[in-house]
């Protein structure tokens, strides 16, 4: 029996990863699943009762654009 992985499957296990080995950040390009602030409350809540850490789960533009304040950014 062969079996068939829905996208949302694969985002979960994406997920998983990434809390089970504490990874400090997730980044992504799927906002509708994975970078979206319901699911990404929903998960802070969800590790926050099992005692998890939360990665900082962001898009790669997210992860590129340059910090306010930071003297470096218009090098």
């Amino acid at each position: 029996m062969e079996t068939v992985y829905t996208e949302s499957t694969v985002d979960l296990i994406h997920i998983s990863f990434a809390v089970s080995y504490e990874i400090d950040y997730l980044v992504t390009w799927n906002c509708s699943h994975i970078a979206n602030g319901k699911i990404i409350r929903r998960l802070l809540l969800s590790n926050q009762k099992m005692k998890r850490k939360t990665p900082v789960i962001l898009t790669h533009e997210e992860l590129l654009e340059p910090i306010i304040g930071d003297e470096n950014h218009d090098k």
